[in-house]
């Protein structure tokens, strides 16, 4: 299995980075394997701590041992594909200037337009207290489109 290579102008896909966590998953449980073959064969508890070095391999348990970390790696691997399609399932793509929704490749739709057709919330608008303050100041500093009335308006002469 090779490690899925991306240039740096290709943006990892989903399947890219799908395959990029199983490849280092499955990398890790050969190197458990490898350390359970390893241990039967010159038995590193021995070598470690001084023990009896004349037990000799056994191929049973190492089997046993192997067949564990074969079925614990595709439970593992499964489980974490799973996981990573529930994520990126609750995942949207929002325009950062727009704030529309991608809906397709090319297509994109109003945030409001997009919740309203996948749920029943019903969206209203209105500004929260940073925002109050933020403009606030310069929507007095405008100049109000439609002119004050004169005093001569105010108090019409008969």
């Amino acid at each position: 299995m090779a490690i899925p290579r991306r240039s740096s102008e290709e943006p990892m896909t989903v399947g890219h980075g799908f395959a990029y966590i199983a490849f280092w998953q499955f990398m890790a449980f050969l190197m458990l394997i490898a350390l359970v073959w390893v241990n039967e064969i010159w038995n590193l508890a021995a070598l470690i701590w001084g023990e009896n070095l004349d037990q000799q391999p056994n191929i049973f348990r190492g089997a046993i041992l192997t067949a564990g970390v074969l079925v614990t790696s595709i439970v593992v691997v499964g489980h974490t594909y799973e996981q990573q399609k529930r994520v990126l399932r609750g995942m949207l793509t929002v325009c950062s200037y727009c704030k529309r929704v991608r809906i397709a490749h090319e297509a994109w739709e109003k945030i409001e337009e997009y919740v309203a057709r996948k749920s029943t919330v019903t969206f209203t608008h209105g500004v929260c207290p940073d925002c109050f303050d933020k403009y606030a100041s310069s929507l007095r500093s405008r100049p109000s489109p439609i002119p004050p009335p004169s005093r001569q308006d105010e108090h019409p002469t008969v």
